[in-house]
This record gives structure tokens, sequence and C-alpha cells, in this order.
């Protein structure tokens, strides 16, 4: 989804944020304290975090505002998992996902 630089002001910026709070818990994300993920998603599901990279709306909870990814601290994946999902994030770039 794209958005006009003025769509994403303060005033706006809030409930796109709730939305993807709300987002969060529907995909069984948990959440810790200080707002990061606590849990391997990927092991608990029973998913495999390469073949992600054709569902951009889970990817999007494992990538900052500017794009980047976040560190493995902040996911709680594992070392494995982790990399997997880094590379399915960058394939899901490259295909413009």
């Amino acid at each position: 989804q794209t958005y006009h630089p003025k769509d994403l002001n303060d005033e706006n910026l809030q409930p796109y944020l709730a939305k993807r709070k709300e987002a969060a818990r529907s995909l069984g994300l948990a959440q810790s304290a200080n707002g990061t993920h606590n849990t391997d998603l990927f092991k608990e599901m029973g998913w495999d975090a390469l073949k992600m990279y054709k569902r951009p709306e889970v990817l999007s909870h494992f990538v900052t505002e500017m794009g980047y990814i976040k560190p493995r601290r902040d996911t709680g994946l594992t070392q494995q998992n982790q990399r997997r999902l880094s590379k399915a994030i960058k394939r899901a770039q490259h295909f413009g996902m």
C-alpha cells in the first residue's frame, strides 16, 4: 500500500499504528512490555520463514518504518529463522511487495 507523505502526519498516523497493532494481535504476534516480540512466531505457528515473502502483511511487523529489518533482539526469533526472515524480506523487496 502506498501513502502520500501528507497522509502520515500526526493525526493520520495514530489510526494507522492502531490498525497495525490490531493486525499483529490477529496474527498472534505476542508482544512484551517494551513492544518487541518475545517469542519465535514462526516456530509457534509452524511456518517456514523463507516462504513468507508471499505475505507482506506478516513481514511488515519485522521491518522498521524506514524499511530496515529489525534486529533479532527485537524480533525474538531464533538465529535460523532470523536469517530466513531477512532473506524473505529481501525477496519481497525484489518482487516489489
